[in-house]
């Protein structure tokens, strides 16, 4: 792994957080999970997120997921963002969309932060429509 030392601190409390939100969002459904963290705090004094901070995060997240035992999928990885970005005093948003491929209706979840996504490269709402279960308010 070529992690710095902050960084693998980083991936180590990242792949706890995801089992954690693993666990949290299987148990009490996706919007219960979503309302409880959003009373998250910002950190006092957080200077807020570079762009290449962003890409840090998103990837060292889907590092955690790939290599997580939970099994997490962009739900937890969406969710785990939602909350690191919100101590870091951003505003995120976690969304929810829907599409139909071959017959079957398909989900996907993201994070939103100044209207950009962060939690992937491409842009899903492009794809999928929003639903209004995670949207910002």
């Amino acid at each position: 792994d070529n992690y710095t030392p902050r960084q693998r601190r980083l991936y180590r409390s990242f792949k706890v957080c995801m089992w954690i939100l693993s666990v949290a969002s299987a148990r009490l459904g996706p919007r219960r999970c979503y309302q409880w963290l959003s009373l998250i705090p910002a950190r006092p004094g957080a200077p807020g997120l570079s762009e290449s901070e962003l890409i840090e995060l998103r990837n060292l997240a889907q590092d955690a997921a790939r290599t997580g035992t939970a099994g997490a999928a962009c739900l937890e990885i969406s969710f785990l963002l939602f909350a690191f970005l919100r101590w870091q005093g951003e505003k995120p948003t976690v969304h929810i969309g829907v599409r139909k491929m071959s017959g079957k209706i398909h989900s996907h979840a993201w994070t939103v932060c100044n209207q950009r996504v962060v939690s992937e490269l491409g842009d899903p709402r492009l794809f999928y429509k929003v639903m209004p279960l995670l949207e910002a308010k």
